[in-house]
């Protein structure tokens, strides 16, 4: 795995930062605190999510980051020779989380989990893993030297990852144990408690069980021989009780047709002697009709008559309605003319005021002029004025107690006791940590590692208490403090600042042309409102347009004169006409009441010819039906007689089918008797089929349980042999942790001698790890524990053993395993000489890791590094990066 490229915005303490990675020994410097291990720290958060962040994930975003703005990082790697692009961000206000996963540019995975979990797997290693493997710190090299042997033997083994052998053989041995416990189980399930096999006991149940069932076998065949020998006889007399119940129907059935012919027989006599009544009120009916044929005559005559008259009093009418339409319209035109004649009168008086008045206009016109040469101006003028007042009044409705230069000292003060607050809530959750470090099993010291004693961790625990107490003092101060700021709005009080500014550069401006016009124009001429100006307007503009109408009023008043003329003798005419119209309105008026008293006399005697038309019409309508009703008669006479011979066959038909009653019944009740029998069979027979039923229930469940135990002795069979095999794989698990165990040992003092032998210059022959784990020193011929040697040697010798388990622990196929190796804070208390030879060394590694980032804050080592990151603070609170070659 090599790295390509990292790109980081809002992440810490960089807003938006992005880096290619060089290949060979990279530098990462700069001062503490500026980002370095933040850089280191992404990497592995792009990869793992939250699990790689030291800190909450509020805590990652950049302080200062609007809410809306993104917090993310991209790492672009190659692996093999595939190219991996992944990027994780947190969005929103929630700090949602987002993944998404490309390889060689294509999408692979996407959400948060599924990214992980597939790095995970491409890696083949978790995130402690993957930190164990690339990441080698200053206190992690402490920590090797200052360990017992033991515990450096299971840190060793750990970060080697043969533990993992420990582990599977812990889990074969649990698997073993439950197992055996199984076994212990099935044992009881086959075996009873007099000590006889449970499947010997269940086969010797299955025969009595088998005999019982041959028994009621036998009863149930038994049964079922008589049941037939009932069903056969039953099926006889069902046979000729059907043949009678066919002669009953047929009886029955002839009865009902028997009783049906007599009741239309009855009611076709009935509905005889009702038509014979009818024909002979219908011939007395016909009698009366001749006698008032001649009423139908004058009817229709003075229908005629009537109708005639009706005609000629709706003509008259309508000529009368016609005349009375005329004489409203003639009475209105008079009323509108004589209308006309005022407005005319009216409007005479109107011209000649209006021709007095022209006279005053002309003078009050050159009163006004000099106003409206110079208007635009003055309006201009006052619209300014109350512009220039109204911002007056806005400039004093605000109120601010602060100056501008204030607002910058708070906002600044602010930012800083935000860093600072978050420098605090670090240091107190990292002394927090130090105390959980030392009041646990270990007592080893959390920054160097050493071992303390009792009264020296009771001593550091109090003061590291102390040093807390006296942080949180200092963050709630800072807390209270901010929140004060925060209180004085900052942003609304800089706005109202930036307002009052603008405000008071557009009133100077209104007063500079202000002055212009004044200058221009010479006077306001006592002006002092809108108001005014468009009163003054209005009336120039009335008294011009009266000046222009002048030359037409002269000739308005002498066209008045003539229409005037015109309506006085229009009004003669239509009175005239009017007078006219209502003398003929009378005479037709009298013409029309002699017709409708003649119409009135005519409809009396007419409504009196109608009652007796209508009873005409009836008896004519009743007298038609005489001779239908004698043909009905005639056809009811017919069907009486065919239903009196219908009747005498069906009787005749009856006494053939010779149906005899007493014999059905006496079937009947023998039938009713069998059935009893063949039911009481029945039940007997169901019975002992259920008794049947229950034993073939009991034999099955007896041969499942016969299979079960088959079952567990074949399972336990397994089992016997499955332990078997564990107990020799445990035996082989055993061999390969000792062999590894005892073969790592060797080749890590072989690789760390070579190095160490390297860094100091022949000085010493290498490095021993002996069976304990303790580190020894070759001086001379003779190995020598590390506490004779002083500690930059001490160093030096964990920094070649640090470097030797790397260089296992990633040591995979060329472009499979790691191809990179993070150092953080190596150099410790090494003189010049050995940092050079440790940089040479390191120099020589670039062989095996492509890329070596060293972390320092050591300034001279960019001396001896060809390419480096330098970490730098570009404002408070915000740093960047700058890389050079």
């Amino acid at each position: 795995m090599r790295l390509r490229s990292l790109t980081l915005w809002n992440f810490r303490r960089f807003r938006h930062v992005s880096i290619e990675f060089p290949d060979g020994v990279v530098g990462i410097i700069g001062p503490n605190g500026a980002g370095k291990s933040t850089l280191i720290e992404a990497i592995a958060w792009a990869i793992y999510g939250h699990p790689a962040s030291r800190t909450k994930k509020e805590q990652i975003k950049r302080v200062g980051a609007s809410p809306s703005e993104p917090c993310g990082v991209i790492l672009e790697f190659y692996l093999g020779r595939d190219e991996y692009r992944v990027r994780r961000e947190m969005v929103g206000q929630s700090l949602s989380p987002r993944a998404e996963l490309l390889l060689n540019g294509e999408p692979i995975a996407e959400g948060e989990r599924q990214v992980t979990s597939f790095l995970e797997g491409v890696i083949g290693m978790d995130y402690q893993s993957f930190i164990t493997s690339v990441f080698a710190r200053q206190k992690e090299l402490n920590a090797l030297s200052t360990m017992g042997p033991e515990e450096r033997k299971r840190l060793i083994l750990r970060m080697l990852k043969i533990d993992i052998i420990k582990k599977s053989l812990e889990s074969l041995r649990s698997d073993k144990n439950a197992d055996r416990k199984r076994m212990e189980g099935i044992k009881e399930a086959i075996i009873d408690e007099s000590g006889m096999y449970k499947i010997d006991i269940l086969k010797k149940e299955r025969k009595e069980v088998i005999a019982r069932k041959a028994e009621i076998k036998a009863r149930y065949d038994e049964k079922k021989t008589v049941l037939l020998g009932i069903e056969a006889h039953l099926s006889q007399i069902r046979s000729e009780l059907k043949d009678m119940e066919a002669r009953l129907e047929a009886h029955n059935r002839l009865r009902q047709r028997l009783s049906g012919l007599s009741r239309d027989l009855d009611n076709r006599r009935l509905q005889l002697s009702d038509l014979e009544r009818s024909i002979r009120e219908l011939s007395e009916k016909k009698k009366i009709l001749f006698g008032m044929l001649d009423d139908e005559k004058k009817y229709y005559e003075l229908k005629k008559c009537k109708e005639e008259l009706e005609r000629e009093v709706k003509l008259k009418r309508e000529e009368l309605g016609e005349i009375s339409k005329e004489e409203a319209t003639l009475s209105k035109e008079i009323e509108h003319l004589k209308s006309r004649l005022q407005e005319i009168a009216k409007r005479k008086k109107e011209v000649y005021r209006d021709l007095k008045l022209l006279k005053e206009a002309d003078s009050r016109i050159r009163e006004l002029q000099p106003v409206m040469d110079v208007i635009q101006d003055l309006e201009r003028l006052l619209a300014l004025r109350a512009e220039r007042e109204r911002l007056k009044r806005e400039i004093e409705s605000i109120v601010v107690d602060l100056t501008l230069e204030e607002v910058d000292s708070l906002e600044k003060e602010r930012r800083r006791m935000e860093d600072e607050r978050i420098e605090i809530s670090t240091r107190i959750a990292g002394i927090s940590h130090q105390i959980e470090e030392l009041e646990g099993a270990s007592g080893a010291c959390p920054t160097c590692m050493r071992p303390l004693a009792d009264n020296e961790r009771i001593s550091v625990i109090s003061w590291l208490k102390k040093e807390r107490e006296g942080l949180s003092e200092k963050l709630e101060a800072l807390n209270r403090r901010i929140k004060e700021i925060q209180a004085l709005d900052l942003g609304s009080v800089r706005a109202e600042l930036e307002r009052i500014r603008l405000l008071d550069g557009k009133i100077a401006e209104m007063r500079r042309e202000e002055s212009e016009i004044l200058d221009a124009i010479g006077s306001d001429f006592g002006i002092e409102d809108m108001d005014e100006i468009k009163r003054i307007r209005d009336e120039y503009q009335r008294l011009k347009g009266r000046i222009s109408a002048r030359s037409n009023l002269n000739e308005v008043f002498e066209e008045l004169n003539r229409e005037m003329i015109d309506v006085k003798r229009r009004i003669d005419e239509v009175q005239d006409r009017l007078g006219a119209v209502a003398s003929g309105h009378l005479s037709l008026r009298k013409e029309v009441d002699l017709l409708e008293n003649r119409l009135s006399e005519t409809s009396l005697i007419f409504n009196r010819l109608e009652k007796r038309f209508n009873e005409i019409i009836s008896l004519k309508t009743e007298v038609k039906r005489l001779d239908e009703l004698k043909d009905t008669a005639s056809a009811v006479k017919k069907e009486i007689k065919w239903l009196e011979g219908e009747i005498l066959r069906v009787k005749e038909e009856i006494t053939t089918i010779g149906f005899d009653r007493e014999r059905y019944l006496l079937i009947k009740k023998e039938e009713e008797g069998y059935n009893e029998k063949l039911r009481e069979l029945e039940r007997e027979t169901s019975s002992i089929e259920k008794e049947l039923s229950i034993v073939e229930h009991e034999l099955r469940s007896i041969d499942g349980a016969i299979k079960e135990q088959n079952r567990l002795i074949e399972l336990m069979d397994q089992l016997k042999e499955k332990i078997g095999y564990m107990e020799k794989l445990e035996m082989i698990f055993k061999s390969f942790e000792a062999h590894m165990i005892s073969s790592i040992r060797p080749f890590l003092s072989e690789y760390a001698s070579a190095l160490f032998s390297d860094l100091t210059e022949g000085r010493y022959s290498g490095i021993e790890i002996g069976e304990a784990y303790d580190i020894m020193i070759q001086d001379s011929g003779a190995y020598y524990d590390l506490k004779r040697f002083s500690g930059g040697e001490t160093d030096l010798a964990n920094l070649c053993l640090r470097l030797a388990i790397s260089n296992i622990v990633s040591g995979r196929d060329e472009g499979e395993g790691f191809e990179f190796l993070i150092l953080d804070e190596i150099f410790g208390s090494q003189d010049a000489e050995r940092k050079r030879n440790i940089m040479r060394v390191l120099e020589g590694l670039s062989r095996r890791f492509r890329q070596i980032f060293l972390i320092t804050h050591v300034e001279e080592i960019k001396d001896y590094i060809g390419s480096f990151i330098r970490v730098v603070e570009i404002e408070e609170g915000v740093s960047g990066v700058e890389i050079e070659y």
